[in-house]
């Protein structure tokens, strides 16, 4: 296999090669708090460190300043900008926004705190891709801001449904490799029956329903609720 050379990050050599992606979004997280108290990032924008097994992801959010209506300049690839005024694509053209200069700043900051414990060895004509994890920069546009909102008043409705229902019984939900897990099922006022811990209250088989009092509650989420 043809092997391509190497760029290493600014303090890859602070972690060892055993490190996880999880660890090392800790990392990266504790470097974006620094950049912002030394003024390198927007203290009024939120960033959100995500990782999972091989990838970490640093998402801006609450950046409604960080965009602005594109002009069509030679930064812009989109060749449907209608600020292009480009007559071969005159007939799906429109407007769209671009970062901010200070916002493109912050994302070269955040690139570079991305890539400083990483490595990148691809070739991505040949489809090879040699890193030490994946992931990237964005920033949350409006679309996506608003519904991020919507979901978070969604969720935040179920859970004071949950909060204020009244207990009503137990469900035993059976796991192939957990055994047995009792909950307990709420009664909203609009007399919908809900797991007090928010999970799905399953109708298949595998569930049985039980009187109150007839079993402790084993799920410590619902088991918060019916102490209270």
């Amino acid at each position: 296999m043809t092997m391509y050379e190497r760029s290493y990050g600014y303090r890859y050599e602070e972690v060892d090669k055993y490190t996880s992606a999880v660890d090392i979004a800790k990392k990266i997280r504790a470097d974006i708090k620094q950049a912002v108290s030394e003024g390198l990032l927007p203290s009024r924008w939120k960033y959100s460190v995500r990782s999972d097994a091989t990838a970490i992801s640093v998402d801006v959010l609450y950046c409604a300043d960080a965009f602005k209506p594109c002009d069509g300049g030679q930064g812009c690839n989109n060749v449907w900008c209608s600020a292009r005024n480009d007559p071969a694509y005159a007939h799906g053209a429109q407007p769209h926004d671009v970062l901010t200069d200070e916002a493109e700043a912050a994302r070269m900051t955040l690139k570079r705190i991305h890539g400083a414990y990483n490595h990148d060895g691809s070739e991505i004509q040949t489809d090879y891709f040699d890193v030490r994890y994946y992931g990237g920069v964005s920033f949350e546009d409006a679309d996506s801001a608003d519904f991020r909102r919507r979901e978070t008043e969604r969720l935040a409705t179920k859970k004071n449904a949950r909060q204020t229902g009244t207990p009503k019984r137990l469900y035993r939900n059976y796991s192939r490799t957990a055994g047995s897990v009792v909950h307990l099922t709420i009664e909203t006022a609009e007399g919908k029956e809900v797991l007090a811990c928010g999970a799905r209250l399953s109708r298949s088989p595998i569930g049985d329903m039980l009187t109150l009092g007839t079993a402790e509650v084993t799920c410590s989420r619902c088991a918060k609720r019916a102490t209270v």
